[in-house]
C-alpha cells in the first residue's frame, strides 16, 4: 500500500482520472490496451482494501469524506465510459459477425463458380 488508506484512495482516484482523460482524447471509443482494464481492476481492489483498513476516526474526518465524494464522482465517470465501451464492443462484435457471414457467402459463391466453370 502506498500509505494511509486516504492516500491510497487519492492515488487511485488520480490515476483513474488520468486514464479517463486519455480515453476521452482517443479517437476510438475502444482504443486502449487490455492491460488497461486489468490495471483498473487492480486499482479498484486497492481501494477496496483501503476502505477495509480505514479506521473509524479516519472515516469520520472531513478529508476522508471529501475524498470519498471525489472518488464517487470519478467512479460515476468510469461507469459511464465503461457503458459506452461495452456498446462499442457489441457493435464491433456484430460487425465482425456480419463480415464473417459475407465472407462465408463469397467463399460458397466462389466454390460454386469453380464447380460450374
Amino acid at each position: 500500500m502506498a500509505g494511509s488508506p486516504l492516500e491510497e484512495i487519492r492515488e487511485v482516484r488520480t490515476k483513474l482520472q488520468t486514464w479517463l482523460e486519455s480515453v476521452y482524447k482517443a479517437p476510438n471509443a475502444i482504443s486502449g490496451r487490455p492491460a488497461d482494464l486489468r490495471e483498473l481492476s487492480e486499482d479498484l481492489k486497492r481501494v477496496d482494501r483501503a476502505l477495509q483498513e480505514a479506521s473509524p476516526v479516519l472515516m469520520a474526518s472531513p478529508a476522508w469524506k471529501q475524498e470519498i465524494e471525489s472518488y464517487k464522482h470519478t467512479l460515476q465517470q468510469l461507469r459511464a465510459h465503461l457503458g459506452h465501451f461495452e456498446i462499442s464492443l457489441r457493435i464491433c462484435a456484430q460487425q465482425m459477425t456480419q463480415k464473417q457471414a459475407q465472407l462465408s457467402a463469397l467463399k460458397s459463391w466462389a466454390d460454386l463458380t469453380r464447380q460450374i466453370g
